[in-house]
């Protein structure tokens, strides 16, 4: 009987909703690199329209059958932090989001340090 039950809840339960979301290198306090198209990326439902707000400047999207999605903002000149929302059903809200020159250091290590 219990398995019954079950099977019933599962038949009667609406649609899982999907949120909008984004991979871990996109968050608070990020580095985009200025004067360049900058690519995000993320999940969504299928068929969801994705909105990217930067600067008051709102540029669009679907995600995919899939609910993949992927966008490139157009170059972003800010010399304060912005603030960044990325909505479908729900809203994502990335704050003190800098623009500048974006470097990548290996962090190699002289042979003589490694005793």
């Amino acid at each position: 009987m219990k398995r019954f039950a079950i099977v019933l809840l599962l038949i009667f339960t609406p649609g899982v909703r999907a949120d909008v979301k984004l991979p871990a290198i996109f968050g608070d306090h990020m580095v985009l690199q200025r004067g360049m198209k900058v690519p995000m990326w993320g999940w969504a439902d299928p068929g969801e329209k994705i909105n990217v707000n930067v600067n008051d400047k709102t540029q669009s999207t679907t995600a995919d059958e899939k609910g993949k999605w992927r966008i490139e903002l157009d170059p972003i000149k800010s010399e304060q932090p912005i603030t960044m929302t990325i909505g479908g059903k729900n809203s994502i809200t990335l704050s003190d989001v800098e623009v500048g020159d974006v470097w990548l250091d290996a962090g190699i290590v002289p042979f003589s340090t490694l005793g």
